[in-house]
């Protein structure tokens, strides 16, 4: 689940954002148009992807392992919905460095095989 919430919103959120940048500011393609949208694509992508390593990190270190559900209950009940955000910083302190390299990787390696970028 986290894995798919990750990669679909980085993916989705990183051309949206470009094709943003570029149609509103009138940058054109190249690494400051791949900078900024990657930048954008890690917020949401951190975003989208803290509650369920929030619930994941609880269920894996609780011994017995509880069930995901009672654990989303949990901490709702005793956190809020402001529960599921904990880590959010050091979440994107990993995920945005992360998402700028892969996807500057990505668009150089397409451009390199001679397909146009996204």
């Amino acid at each position: 689940m986290r894995a798919a919430l990750l990669t679909s919103s980085q993916l989705a959120t990183y051309d949206q954002s470009k094709q943003m940048l570029k149609r509103v500011t009138g940058i054109q393609e190249g690494l400051l148009a791949h900078f900024g949208a990657a930048m954008t694509a890690g917020l949401v992508t951190t975003t989208v992807s803290t509650p369920a390593d929030v619930v994941k990190s609880v269920v894996m270190s609780s011994k017995p392992q509880v069930e995901v559900r009672k654990c989303v209950e949990h901490i709702y009940r005793n956190e809020g919905v402001r529960g599921f955000m904990r880590g959010w910083t050091a979440n994107y302190a990993r995920l945005g460095p992360h998402t700028l390299l892969t996807v500057i990787a990505y668009e150089n390696l397409r451009t390199a095989v001679g397909w146009s970028n996204l």
